[in-house]
């Protein structure tokens, strides 16, 4: 079996890079593309209610931290390839779970990996493997 394309989805949690470097390795075997994304809220919706008050130093302060976070797991994904060309970085201000089903028409493999509850620093961008496979393998 060959795959043509490999996504991997990052976040701010330790097994991310784990993730990463598995991804570039199967890209490499197999020749494929590979495509990094990441996505996130900056205040997240299940967390804060839509009709929350939240004041605009709050909005700032997290919009801030989250161009921040993309911007280092960007660098981090750009790092990985090294001078790998066939590999593109794709990134969102929404849901991950919702961009991660959108982007992964486009791959032939996605990499996951499960998570601990006490090592994800942000449990607003990671990806739940069990709800990954109900939600990517399907037509909408």
């Amino acid at each position: 079996m060959a795959f043509a394309s490999v996504m991997v989805p990052l976040d701010p949690g330790p097994c991310s890079s784990d993730r990463l470097h598995l991804a570039c390795d199967l890209a490499r075997q197999f020749d494929a593309f590979l495509i990094g994304v990441a996505a996130r809220e900056a205040l997240p919706h299940r967390f804060y209610g839509r009709g929350a008050y939240i004041n605009q130093s709050t909005v700032d302060c997290a919009g801030s931290r989250l161009d921040q976070e993309l911007s280092r797991l960007g660098a981090e994904f750009r790092r990985a390839c090294g001078q790998r060309e066939r590999a593109e970085w794709r990134v969102a201000r929404q849901d991950p779970m919702t961009f991660l089903t959108q982007q992964a028409r486009a791959a032939d493999l996605v990499v996951l990996s499960r998570y601990q509850d006490e090592a994800v620093e942000d449990w607003c961008a990671c990806i739940e493997p069990g709800e990954a496979i109900l939600r990517l393998g399907r037509p909408d």
